[in-house]
């Protein structure tokens, strides 16, 4: 998941930090760091860039979008950990 900012700036007069300029993003390719300018002044239109971005790198993966095949490999593999939360869960428990 990535995140958006601003640039700061400190001012010449009050010394205080300052946001200017357009919208940063900064997200994730194969564990390195992307930066990149959004080139957008409003926080949602920004959004919007950086969501076509991570889509583009194929970076966000929905839980959602799942076929049959996928979801009964999945619980079939042996996994101790899951099962017993699995279990649990369906059982009622927490803990």
């Amino acid at each position: 998941m990535g995140m958006l900012y601003r640039r700061k700036k400190r001012d010449a007069v009050t010394g205080l930090l300052v946001e200017q300029g357009p919208w940063w993003m900064k997200y994730y390719d194969g564990g390195k760091p992307i930066y990149e300018s959004t080139d957008k002044i409003e926080k949602r239109e920004a959004l919007v860039v950086l969501r076509r971005a991570e889509t583009k790198e194929g970076l966000i993966y929905s839980p959602l979008v799942m076929c049959y095949e996928e979801c009964s490999t999945e619980m079939r593999r042996p996994n101790v950990a899951r099962d017993s939360v699995s279990i649990r869960l369906h059982r009622g428990q927490r803990n």
